[in-house]
């Protein structure tokens, strides 16, 4: 499926201890490095929460390496379409697979994926 349309949501993943606040008008997705082993997600599109909430299995339901693999999978087919110029797709996702972003975070990063059309 070709995600085709308005791009309204922003994805950040930031350490929870980071001086650093994320703005709804930041549209670079970063991993703040910190002491810090916590991270969060923030997708900024009022629609994602309750498709999030309506549409989701528990994180449970897959292990966390079936959802980094994914994730693997759909940041680099969302950054070469970044690299492409599809419109819609206008910065890069800064996710590095060596990260242990925890079970949560995988799995909420999966379903911002599905919420856009991947997979």
């Amino acid at each position: 499926m070709i995600f085709i349309g308005i791009f309204a949501a922003f994805l950040g993943l930031t350490a929870c201890n980071t001086p650093e606040k994320a703005s709804k008008t930041e549209q670079t997705p970063k991993i703040a490095e910190t002491d810090s082993t916590e991270y969060k997600l923030l997708v900024f599109d009022a629609g994602f929460e309750t498709w999030f909430t309506q549409n989701r299995k528990p994180a449970w339901y897959y292990e966390k390496s079936y959802y980094k693999n994914k994730n693997i999978r759909y940041v680099t087919e969302w950054n070469n379409k970044v690299r492409r110029g599809i419109p819609g797709f206008d910065q890069e996702i800064n996710y590095d697979p060596s990260v242990d972003y925890g079970l949560e975070i995988e799995h909420k990063l999966y379903y911002f994926f599905r919420y856009v059309g991947f997979d």
